[in-house]
């Protein structure tokens, strides 16, 4: 697909988000020429790539970036309805992670585009105990699991029929410096930096946490690989589950505060699942292999404290 070591035009739809921010970066490492497209006008004083402005809602607006940018490779990390609490409407769902989907694999597919990498969520499919297979039924709950779910059933069954390649990598819980503020590390170091208890729910629940610069590592390793994917699901997480309320008492204790959680304060979300942990094997067989990076997790909380001091002025 890709000679290696080839500098690629690459287009990063959502680049100027959360995880977008990541996958710019570790590109830029790997020394690709990177166009992003982003509806925040902060993202041209902050992002290192070129950026595109604008709307997905607006006429054409994905053909007239194709044929500005001419990109060989799109990851495509856009999406809307991520935080639960941020006001993103059911159409807006539909509009970002369905709609959107079909106009760049049309696109894609007109302008022989080499590939196209859609992010998807582990949220698509339903929660159970053992670790999730890239064969295991969808079972989403709620406009953004089920939306995104229709974005990678796009990509899956469309993909071994176009010329252009295509993949949906599915995140699992992802976490890490410049998330949004209503995400359970920026509640918890928030809190713990203003010596503050944080109300908490039981903490039962399983969860796969990999933080965002080790995943968009993996995620641009997968884009580049040689061969073709033709539609095909790749789970990305660390493959080991970890109770939330053992994830959370790891930044406590790394703050010296581990009295401040309280867990059983809060009810879950209506639409809230119990397990989500990655069965990487699959992922393991593409890249050959997979870095165990659980001892890395104090250099992480660092990462991100340092993050915060000097873009949010925390005194911490």
């Amino acid at each position: 697909m890709f000679e290696p070591d080839c500098r690629l035009r690459v287009l990063v739809l959502g680049g100027g988000g959360f995880f977008g921010r990541y996958i710019v970066a570790e590109l830029n490492t790997r020394g690709h020429e990177v166009f992003i497209t982003c509806r925040d006008s902060a993202a041209l004083n902050r992002s290192p790539a070129q950026v595109i402005i604008g709307d997905f809602s607006q006429a054409d607006f994905i053909a007239s970036v194709m044929d500005q940018v001419q990109p060989e490779l799109i990851i495509n990390c856009a999406a809307a309805g991520v935080v639960p609490s941020r006001a993103d409407s059911d159409a807006m769902c539909y509009l970002s992670n369905v709609q959107c989907v079909a106009d760049v694999l049309n696109e894609a597919e007109l302008r022989k585009v080499s590939r196209v990498v859609q992010i998807g969520s582990c949220f698509e499919y339903g929660s159970q105990l053992e670790p999730l297979k890239e064969s295991d039924a969808i079972a989403p709950k709620g406009a953004y699991s089920l939306t995104k779910a229709m974005g990678s059933t796009l990509v899956n069954e469309l993909g071994p029929r176009l010329e252009v390649d295509t993949l949906v990598i599915k995140l699992f819980s992802i976490w890490g410096a410049g998330e949004h503020p209503d995400r359970l590390p920026y509640q918890i170091l928030s809190s713990l930096s203003q010596n503050q208890p944080l109300n908490m729910s039981s903490g039962e629940q399983l969860r796969d946490y990999l933080y965002a610069a080790d995943a968009a590592e993996m995620v641009v390793a997968l884009a580049l690989k040689s061969g073709r994917y033709a539609g095909r699901n790749i789970n990305l997480g660390s493959g080991h589950g970890i109770r939330i309320k053992d994830f959370s008492l790891k930044f406590a204790r790394y703050l010296n505060q581990p009295e401040r959680l309280l867990f059983g304060q809060q009810t879950l979300r209506a639409d809230e699942q119990a397990n989500f942990v990655a069965d990487i094997q699959y992922l393991q067989e593409v890249l050959g292999e997979v870095i165990d990076r659980r001892e890395l997790f104090g250099q992480r909380v660092a990462q991100y404290l340092s993050y915060v001091r000097n873009n949010e002025g925390w005194d911490v």
